[in-house]
């Protein structure tokens, strides 16, 4: 499985389990109603080895979280960041999360849609097991 796919499982099976925010690899579908969170893969720089293939990498990945009220996001961010920032875990049988960070964090407000946008990347170093 690929460090992506494996991701996008972990999170369907275990941080978009509340149904008070659902997330969607690359763009969500047309009638997704808010709030709901993006994430798309910004970068992989995968490791390679002399003997060939490459078994860890590092992943930057972009995700954008929608919602209508800045209080109800910032709760949303707060318990995603608490999830992953800083943490070491599986995210299935053949990949593992080795160590994650957040960086460039910024928000922007949608005045056509009444929308608040706000993006966080996260730099991931994985591991294939």
């Amino acid at each position: 499985m690929t460090f992506f796919k494996a991701l996008a499982k972990y999170i369907k099976n275990n941080i978009a389990t509340d149904n008070t925010n659902e997330f969607y690899p690359v763009k969500p579908p047309q009638k997704a109603s808010l709030p709901y969170t993006t994430f798309n893969i910004e970068g992989d720089a995968t490791e390679p080895t002399h003997s060939g293939g490459y078994p860890s990498g590092t992943a930057v990945i972009q995700f954008d979280f929608f919602d209508k009220t800045i209080s109800g996001q910032d709760a949303r961010v707060k318990a995603f960041k608490d999830a992953f920032v800083g943490q070491s875990f599986d995210l299935d049988s053949t990949v593992n999360m080795a160590y994650c960070e957040s960086f460039n964090e910024q928000s922007n407000f949608g005045d056509l849609e009444g929308l608040v946008i706000r993006s966080i990347d996260l730099r991931i170093k994985y591991i294939f097991k």
